[in-house]
């Protein structure tokens, strides 16, 4: 059974299967442990977020930070095995905060995204090298992904309050190799995306934007389709299609339906029409899984939509603030934290169910069956969950 990690109501970090079993924690709040405490005062609380699995599964990162008012200390990255026996501080991010976390496609070192005062800052740190962050790039927006060579980002970002000024770069994590500037002038969507070692972005031309396939240099471009307003793109696993859509009126606003495409043929299905907030394929089941904002109710809802079927509704939910974090900025935690089990089964969330009679004050962790009709099964008690990575 494939293993979840996630945040406890302690704010610790947690294992534990899909099926609620072998329950885990991976850390400590050592100043409320009486026996270490005991003739030492001086020890702070620390609270502990976002885990990231290793691409093998083998190990995790993750944020501490201060727990409560405590602001004198830095936050820190660290990475634990998922056996227990082994913990590194990876490296402390003295004046920054940290947002995101992204493993090498090898596994040997962590993309960090952080933010310091207005800007936001992308960094790098090697396993090997604890203790030193080389800063690989400043600027707002950023996003990225990592390049298929494991080695270099693409990282995507501007200047704030500064029109135009956009741009895509690739840029070695190690600083030996030179930047490749991508030759496009990004149009409006945030994560860039690689299948295989084609790379799918969006080019502004003129006030259309433009979704394009490329070599992973920007090289022999081809768009698949034009749109209006803010794009976004997730990968389809393990295939050479990627979900899109787009929402007409920018940033803060609903995208409008969801369509796959081939990047290699460019042939389009249309998946949904309807609004939502965020989207995810699961290839095992041949489904779409999306996230809607209902009004009606004042919560969230899950869907499901197949090629040529009526999407379905799934469950309603209140997210705790992680998850709607998360998201939010869905298209770049899709290529990192996976919500969905490796075989695309089942969908891991955080919230509270409307309707239940769950205690309000402590949301829960919860894994739904895609290939039943059975109702979301509560797993623990905690803020967000993610799938350990295929094998």
């Amino acid at each position: 059974m494939r293993r979840i990690a996630y945040t406890g109501p302690d704010r610790q970090l947690h294992l534990i299967g899909a099926d609620g079993r072998d329950a885990t924690q991976l850390t400590l709040d050592l100043s409320r442990n009486p026996l270490l405490v005991w003739g030492r005062p001086e020890l702070s609380s620390s609270a502990w977020s976002w885990p990231s699995w290793s691409p093998d599964g083998q190990r995790i990162a993750c944020f501490e930070l201060p727990d409560g008012d405590d602001v004198s200390r830095p936050a820190r990255v660290h990475v634990l095995d998922t056996d227990g026996v082994r913990q590194i501080e990876l490296v402390s991010l003295s004046g920054r905060i940290p947002i995101y976390c992204f493993w090498r496609p090898d596994g040997q070192g962590l993309a960090i995204l952080m933010q310091s005062e207005d800007q936001l800052v992308l960094g790098y740190a090697a396993l090997d090298q604890p203790g030193q962050l080389r800063i690989l790039e400043e600027g707002v927006p950023l996003f990225f992904a990592w390049a298929p060579d494991g080695r270099r980002v693409l990282i995507h970002t501007g200047v704030l309050n500064q029109p135009g000024s956009s741009r895509l770069v690739m840029r070695d994590s190690q600083g030996r190799m030179p930047d490749e500037i991508l030759p496009q002038t990004p149009g409006n969507f945030c994560t860039p995306v690689f299948v295989g070692r084609r790379l799918v972005q969006v080019e502004r031309r003129g006030t259309v934007n433009r979704l394009l396939v490329s070599d992973e240099a920007g090289g022999g471009a081809r768009s698949l389709l034009e749109f209006q307003g803010l794009g976004a793109v997730v990968p389809v696993p393990g295939s050479r299609r990627v979900a899109f859509s787009a929402a007409p009126a920018g940033q803060g606003s609903p995208y409008r339906g969801v369509t796959l495409v081939d990047v290699e043929t460019g042939a389009l299905q249309r998946l949904t029409e309807d609004d939502c907030l965020a989207f995810f394929w699961s290839e095992a089941r041949g489904q779409l899984l999306y996230a809607r904002v209902d009004t009606a109710e004042n919560c969230l809802s899950w869907h499901g939509a197949r090629v040529g079927e009526e999407p379905v509704t799934l469950c309603r939910f209140w997210p705790t603030r992680e998850m709607l974090f998360f998201l939010h900025f869905f298209d770049q935690f899709s290529l990192s934290h996976s919500l969905l089990s490796p075989d695309g089964g089942t969908l891991v969330f955080a919230g509270h169910l409307t309707g239940g009679a769950t205690d309000r004050a402590s949301a829960r962790v919860w894994v739904l069956d895609l290939a039943t009709d059975e109702a979301p099964r509560e797993l623990a008690r905690g803020g967000f969950g993610c799938f350990e990575p295929s094998r």
